[in-house]
């Protein structure tokens, strides 16, 4: 009986041994989540250098994310939320917390790393807006998928 294992790279299983069964290396472990905005956007700023290598940034329109996906960024944008609507969600909620989100400093941070690119934030748009309870603390946190779509700065 032939024993196969699947490579590092998953893509070929080569011969180890006399034995029908099939197995696969474990996937390695994820890494922690990065719990420092600071280092979050020093990351972001990484990443856009990076691609700014093999791709013209100039024609970037949009860019997404999770809400959640910035360390303390949906606590803060919910607590400024509820502070001015209250918890209640409804049709007014996405406009209302793209304007929050607009004004804040993760906005600011990422027109700053957009500027060598001449791009900056034009719209801010929220898909699928949810209030949910965040896993690490007591507090219910809103999420959704956020969507910055660019406009030249020239």
């Amino acid at each position: 009986m032939a024993k196969y294992r699947f490579g590092s790279d998953r893509s070929i299983a080569g011969y180890v041994g006399d034995s029908m069964a099939m197995e696969e290396n474990p996937r390695p472990a994820k890494k922690a989540l990065i719990e420092d905005y600071a280092q979050q956007i020093a990351e972001l700023e990484f990443l856009f250098l990076a691609a700014a290598k093999d791709f013209n940034l100039q024609k970037l329109s949009s860019f997404s994310h999770s809400i959640g996906a910035i360390y303390g960024f949906s606590e803060n944008i919910t607590e400024q939320y509820i502070a001015q609507y209250g918890e209640r969600l409804d049709l007014k909620s996405n406009p209302n917390t793209c304007a929050l989100i607009k004004q804040s400093t993760y906005v600011s941070d990422v027109n700053r790393i957009l500027l060598p690119y001449n791009l900056m934030i034009d719209r801010i748009s929220i898909d699928g807006l949810v209030y949910n309870k965040n896993r690490k603390t007591s507090l219910n946190a809103l999420d959704g998928r956020l969507i910055f779509t660019f406009k030249s700065v020239d």
